[in-house]
C-alpha cells in the first residue's frame, strides 16, 4: 500500500532551463512525499496507456540526436532533480563520475539504434558499478533510472529480500524538487501487485519501471510478460542491485539462476547494469562466459574524507596488544567479546553491531545476559520474523525518560515488519525515548549482512562484532562488516572522536575485510588500461600487491557462493617483513607462543 500514483497522461517538459522547471521528461510519477511501502498500482485506463506510449515513443527519437549534446542535456536535468528546492547539485558534490555514467548509459543506447529504430537480439552490453559498502551505490542506480526515463527506455530493476527491494525503490523515488518535470519514471515493486503480467505490460507501454526481489516465481513473470511482439520492441535494460547474490550454484542451476536466464533471453535488455559492493563473482562470471566490460563501462564510487570505511576498522585492544577471535578456541567467544563490551558500555551515546549467532534463541540470550551486566544498556533484536527492541533496565546516571508501554513495542514490531519502518527509523526511536546518551547493542545474523543501513541522523556504529560461521563467502562478510560503515555527518554525537570502528572478528577475516576494496579498486585499474581484457586481468599471471590478498592461506572462505565453485586464480606478492597485516601478525605470534609453550612442557 501507499500513496496513490499520478495516473495523468506524462506532459512534455518545459524548454525553460533547469532553475526554472528542469528539463526532464518522465512518465506517471510518484508523490515526492511517498510512504516507504511502495506505491499501490494505478488503475490505467486505455487511453492514459495510448497517452504514454505515444510520449515514450517521442522520447525514443531524443537518443538520435548528438551524443555530447545529449550528455549535457541529461546531465543538467540530472543535476537539478538531485538537487534541492530549485536548486541544482553541484557535480562535485557526487562522490562518482556522474559525465561518465551518462555517457556510458547514452552510448550504450546509441549503439542498440539503427535508422531510427531499436536493434533487438544483440548480446546486452556490460556495466558494472561498485564501490565500498554504505558509500553512495544507490545514486550511480538512480541516474542511470532517470536518464532512461528521461529517454523513454525502460527499467528492470531486480534486487534482493523484499526489504532490500522497498528500500531501494524508497530511495529511488525520493527528490527535494516538487517540479513533476523532473521526477523519476513511475517505478511499481512486483510485491504490492496481485495482477502481475497485466500490470508488468502497462506500467512497461507508459514508459515506467518494474521492481521485484528476488524471488524466481516473480521473475518468471517478467520474462513472461514480454510474450508477445509488441512487448518486445519496447527497449529495456535491466538493473541488478547486490548482483553478486544471484549466482548460486555451479553443477546445476537454481530456479532462481534459470528464471534470471529466461529473463535475459526474452526482454533482450540493451545493457545490463550490475552493481554491489562485492563485484568478484560478478567478475569471474563474465569471465567463464567470455563477455568482457570497456573500460568506460566500470563505475566506482570514490572515498572521500568523511567515510568511514575498511580503512578506519581497527582491531579491539587489550593490554595494548590486538584481540581477535581464536579460531581454534573451543570454550566459546563470550570471555573475548566481553572485553569489546567493556568498552562499548562504557562510552556515551555508543552504538554496536553484534553478527555472531544465526539462531534467534541465542540472540535473545546474549542481549539479556549484556543487559544483566551492563542494565543502562537498549538492545535491538533483528530477525526475519521482525524487530524486538529491549529497552535498559535502569537509565544511566544523570538520564530520565518515561517507560514504553507493551502496545508501542508491539507497534514498533509491526511497522519493522510490515516494511513501514527501517532499522534506521527504529533507531531514531531509541535515540528520542532513551536519549542519544544510552549506548545502543544490535543484535542480528542474516538480516544484518545486506541492504539495511545501521544509522541515524546522530548514531553511527563504533563498534562491531563479526563472527560469521564456516559456510559464509567472503562476500558476505565483507557485506556484514560493512553494516558499520557510514557516512560521517556534522550531527553525528560523537563527531569530536576518532573517526574509527573498533572490530572483533577472526584475524583472517580482518585481513580480507581490509583487502577486499583494495582488490577491487586494483582491478578497475588494469581493465582500464589500454588492451587488458577480463580474462588476462584475472589470470595467473597477473600479479597484485600484497594489501590486495582477500585470500590469506589461512582464509577458508569461497569467493562467491560455495556451490558456486569459483576459482580465484591471480598472483599475490608477499609482503615485506614490516607491512604483514595485523591478522597474519596476530596468527604468527600466536604460532610461536604455541611452539615455546610446547618447548617447554617438553624440557620439564
Amino acid at each position: 500500500s501507499g500513496k496513490e500514483m499520478n495516473t495523468d497522461p506524462p506532459r512534455t517538459p518545459p524548454k525553460s532551463p533547469p532553475d526554472e522547471g528542469g528539463m526532464a521528461t518522465t512518465p506517471t510519477t510518484a508523490s515526492r512525499d511517498a510512504s516507504k511501502t511502495p506505491p499501490t498500482v494505478p488503475r490505467l485506463r486505455k487511453k492514459d496507456v495510448e497517452a504514454g506510449c505515444e510520449q515514450a515513443s517521442r522520447n525514443n527519437c531524443k537518443i538520435d540526436r548528438d551524443e555530447n549534446e545529449l550528455v549535457d542535456e541529461v546531465l543538467s536535468g540530472m543535476l537539478y532533480f538531485l538537487g534541492d528546492k530549485k536548486q541544482s547539485m553541484s557535480i562535485n558534490q557526487l562522490n562518482f563520475d556522474l559525465e561518465k555514467t551518462m555517457r556510458v548509459t547514452i552510448r550504450s543506447l546509441k549503439a542498440a539504434r539503427a535508422d531510427g529504430e531499436w536493434v533487438r537480439g544483440k548480446d546486452a552490453i556490460e556495466i558494472v558499478a561498485g564501490g565500498s559498502t554504505q558509500n553512495g551505490k544507490t545514486m550511480i542506480k538512480k541516474s542511470v533510472v532517470w536518464a532512461c526515463g528521461y529517454l523513454g527506455v525502460r527499467v528492470i530493476l531486480i534486487s534482493t529480500t523484499k526489504r532490500g527491494t522497498t528500500s531501494v525503490v524508497v530511495k529511488l523515488i525520493s527528490s527535494n524538487q516538487d517540479n513533476d518535470a523532473v521526477a523519476m519514471p513511475s517505478l511499481i515493486s512486483l510485491s504490492c501487485s496481485r495482477r502481475v503480467t497485466n500490470t508488468i505490460k502497462k506500467i512497461l507501454k507508459i514508459g515506467g519501471g518494474i521492481c521485484c526481489h528476488d524471488a524466481a516465481a516473480r521473475i518468471e513473470q517478467i520474462a513472461k510478460a514480454f510474450d508477445d511482439d509488441e512487448m518486445r520492441e519496447i527497449p529495456t535494460v535491466l538493473i541488478v542491485d547486490e548482483a553478486d547474490a544471484f549466482y548460486r550454484r555451479y553443477f546445476r542451476d537454481t530456479r532462481l539462476e534459470k528464471a534470471m536466464k529466461a529473463l535475459n533471453e526474452s526482454v533482450k535488455p540493451i545493457f545490463r547494469l550490475s552493481v554491489s559492493a562485492t563485484l568478484i563473482p560478478v567478475f569471474l562470471h563474465l569471465k567463464q562466459e567470455k563477455k568482457e566490460i570497456g573500460p568506460d563501462s566500470i563505475i566506482f564510487t570514490e572515498c572521500r574524507t568523511n567515510y568511514v570505511g575498511p580503512d578506519s576498522f581497527v582491531p579491539l585492544q587489550h593490554n595494548g596488544k590486538d584481540v581477535f577471535f581464536d579460531p581454534d578456541d573451543s570454550e566459546g567467544p563470550e570471555k573475548t567479546m566481553n572485553l569489546l563490551y567493556e568498552q562499548a558500555f562504557q562510552k556515551k551515546g555508543s552504538l554496536t553491531l553484534v553478527i555472531a549467532y544465526r539462531i534467534m534463541e541465542r540472540m535473545h540470550e546474549e542481549a539479556a545476559r549484556v543487559q544483566k551486566s551492563f542494565p543502562h544498556v537498549a538492545a535491538l533484536i533483528i530477525t526475519c520474523k521482525g524487530i524486538t527492541l529491549k529497552p535498559p533496565l535502569t537509565p544511566m546516571p544523570g538520564l530520565k525518560f518515561d517507560p514504553i508501554t507493551d502496545d508501542e513495542l508491539q507497534q514498533l514490531h509491526d511497522k519493522f515488519k510490515q516494511q513501514e519502518w527501517t532499522v534506521s527509523d527504529v533507531i531514531e526511536l531509541v535515540d528520542k525515548r532513551f536519549q542519544i546518551e544510552t549506548p545502543l547493542a544490535v543484535f542480528g545474523y542474516f538480516m544484518m549482512i545486506r541492504s539495511d543501513s545501521f544509522v541515524s541522523s546522530k548514531r553511527v556504529p563504533d563498534f562491531l562484532i563479526c563472527k560469521l560461521g564456516a559456510g559464509m563467502s567472503i562476500e558476505k562478510l565483507v557485506q556484514a562488516c560493512g553494516r558499520a560503515t557510514y557516512q560521517r555527518q556534522s550531527s553525528n554525537y560523537n563527531i569530536k572522536d576518532q573517526k574509527r570502528v573498533t572490530i572483533l572478528t577472526y584475524p583472517q577475516d580482518y585481513d580480507t575485510f581490509q583487502a577486499y576494496p583494495r582488490f577491487m579498486a586494483e582491478i578497475e585499474r588494469k581493465l582500464r588500461q589500454p588492451g587488458v581484457k577480463l580474462a588476462e586481468a584475472l589470470s595467473p599471471a597477473t600479479s597484485y600487491t600484497h594489501r590486495a590478498n582477500i585470500k590469506p592461506e589461512v582464509q577458508t572462505r569461497s569467493v562467491g557462493q560455495r556451490l558456486d565453485a569459483l576459482q580465484l586464480n591471480v598472483n599475490f606478492r608477499s609482503p615485506p617483513q614490516n607491512e604483514v597485516p595485523r591478522g597474519r601478525k596476530w596468527l604468527n605470534e600466536r604460532r610461536t607462543r604455541r611452539i615455546e609453550d610446547e618447548a617447554r612442557a617438553v624440557r620439564r
